[in-house]
């Protein structure tokens, strides 16, 4: 019984050997795996702003003051224009609001701001009263809603209309010459 134990001790001993031995020889004989290759990143921005700002053949009224500031491709959301109408005359212009970034833009806020020496701001996109009626909408007479959406690469044509009404009583006219300020104003987020 004791020479077999010695014979089993010495297998076990000689075993251990042999697979340490196999495992440094298949160290020593492996070989190191690279892998190479390239990723490329493309350049993303954001772009949303007017463009192509006019007025429309619809406008009757001669002197009006510029569109500020100039409109050739600016980075802005913002635009503003001054207008005088004597009863019965119209201005209107439209502007396109274009997404020329890599990402979809969603209407976050839109505001027309109007301001004369003696009333506030009115912060609607369709005001009248009993002389003056202005109105933004998108050129095919849509309504602009918070929550609209301008696809990467597109664009959107909005429609700003100022019309001097002719009130049917003349008290309701104004006492004064008055001249409307307007800023429009339409901040996206991404969509």
């Amino acid at each position: 019984m004791k020479r077999r134990r010695m014979i089993q001790n010495a297998l076990i001993i000689v075993l251990g050997i042999s697979i340490i031995i196999m495992s440094i020889g298949y160290a020593a004989y492996g070989t190191n795996i690279n892998i190479m290759g390239s990723a490329t990143i493309e350049n993303d921005f954001w772009d949303v702003h007017f463009e192509n700002t006019t007025s429309t053949s619809n406008t009757t009224v001669s002197d009006y003051e510029r569109i500020t500031p100039p409109f050739s491709n600016s980075n802005t959301t913002s635009l503003n224009f001054a207008v005088s109408l004597r009863a019965g005359e119209v201005y209107e212009l439209t502007t396109t609001i274009r997404n020329g970034g890599k990402y979809d833009a969603k209407l976050a806020e839109v505001l027309l701001n109007a301001t004369t020496d003696e009333e506030g701001t009115t912060r609607d996109l369709t005001y009248e009263n009993e002389y003056i009626k202005y109105v933004v909408t998108y050129d095919d007479g849509t309504i602009i809603n918070v929550g609209d959406t301008i696809d990467a690469g597109f664009s959107r044509k909005i429609l700003v209309r100022v019309e001097y009404l002719n009130p049917s009583d003349e008290e309701s006219m104004p006492i004064e010459d008055q001249v409307y300020n307007f800023n429009l104003k339409m901040n996206y987020a991404q969509a």
